[in-house]
């Protein structure tokens, strides 16, 4: 009874602060975008009301303490008066008062928390892993996304692995108006997924699990592919300091129609050449360190690489062959890159990366170097299935 009291008053305060003329103009400069899902807009009428309510407090507590300054300052005309040691009523108001408004915020806070963690019993499940320096995300039947986009030009999605640069990201498709919930884990160090436009910003850490759900917006329309289908991106970032690419752990959260996201899922699920597993791999996984057009990066580039000696950092050499690629994936300290020690930069994927996917990579590096023996013929376009 009592919370709920509480929760009425707070209520009526905060729908009749959201009606001053400067609160709207104000949430657009400092949220820049409107609510774009479950949870969004009670996150930010929270936060107005918890701003509201300290400029308040912030203008009533000045004007007392300059007021009072100011009436009892010192004079050499009135006698000081002689302060009570305390007063039991005024010291119960200035407890129990303010405790209204902070027991406000914090049922509003813990109530709001609570339901983003508890997804709908239909919600779809999304497997988000995070990893120095990519955003990867598993769909219900297994799949990946293979698409692309450029972080400078968002909308030219990208299909030609060689124009992949370190700073293009990859996008998530979801359905428009379902529940989504994701289950979240770091295969490195602590990261945290954050989707501005959503509200959403969620801890991702090493060897546990963390999880939301969200619902997205209905699409208007103001926003579509090339094919004319409406759709809404909404930028992902990591908001936990990770380490030397931090601010290129990015991704796209696209909304499309629950139509057109089931064509996607049903493409993606098609069978595939190893070689395009290996590329979409690549895309999702590698491409923060590794190039395919022979650009120099974190890691050695896989442009033209199979098949020919590597130089080590003890002197020695090694062939690039399917050995080599796997020991490399699985032990990147066992045989070191000339030029890229003394210790690799590079993480093992023992227990990430499955038979298949380490085949694929295979078979895509031996695409990139057509001339090497045991290297497949060179396909009549470079363009995964989308």
């Amino acid at each position: 009874m009592t919370s709920d009291l509480i929760n009425l008053a707070g209520g009526t305060f905060g729908n009749l602060l959201a009606k001053a003329p400067i609160d709207q103009p104000l949430r657009d400069i400092w949220f820049r975008s409107r609510p774009s899902a479950t949870y969004s807009a009670a996150v930010d009428d929270l936060f107005m009301w918890i701003f509201w309510f300290s400029v308040i407090a912030f203008v009533i507590l000045m004007y007392l303490m300059f007021y009072w300054t100011w009436k009892y300052r010192r004079s050499a005309v009135k006698k000081p008066i002689l302060s009570t040691s305390h007063n039991t009523p005024l010291e119960i108001a200035w407890t129990v008062l303010p405790l209204i408004p902070l027991a406000y915020i914090f049922f509003k806070g813990f109530h709001g928390y609570a339901d983003a963690l508890i997804a709908p019993q239909n919600a779809m499940e999304l497997k988000v892993e995070g990893k120095k320096w990519n955003w990867l995300v598993t769909y219900p039947n297994g799949e990946e996304s293979p698409l692309f986009t450029s972080s400078t030009n968002p909308d030219s999605d990208i299909t030609n692995t060689s124009t992949l640069a370190s700073t293009d990201v990859p996008i998530y498709p979801v359905p428009e108006g379902r529940a989504i919930k994701l289950r979240m884990n770091s295969l490195d160090v602590i990261h945290a997924f954050w989707i501005p436009d959503f509200r959403i910003k969620q801890d991702v850490l090493p060897n546990r699990y963390t999880s939301y759900w969200f619902q997205s917006e209905k699409l208007t329309g103001s926003e579509k592919l090339p094919d004319g289908t409406p759709k809404a991106d909404h930028w992902i970032f990591c908001a936990e300091y990770c380490g030397q690419s931090h601010s290129e752990m990015m991704a796209i959260l696209r909304v499309v129609p629950e139509a057109h996201f089931d064509k996607l899922m049903a493409d993606w699920a098609g069978n595939k050449p190893p070689e395009v597993i290996g590329e979409r791999v690549y895309k999702s996984q590698c491409a923060s360190c590794h190039s395919v057009d022979g650009s120099k990066n974190t890691g050695p580039t896989w442009k033209g690489a199979f098949g020919t000696q590597v130089p080590l950092e003890n002197g020695s050499t090694a062939l690039y062959d399917e050995n080599y690629i796997r020991e490399s994936i699985l032990n990147p300290q066992a045989k070191i890159h000339k030029g890229y020690g003394p210790y690799s930069q590079m993480n093992s994927f023992q227990g990430q990366l499955d038979e298949k996917r380490i085949d694929g990579i295979i078979a895509y590096m031996k695409k990139l170097n057509p001339g090497a023996a045991g290297a497949p013929a060179a396909p009549a376009t470079d363009s995964p299935t989308k």
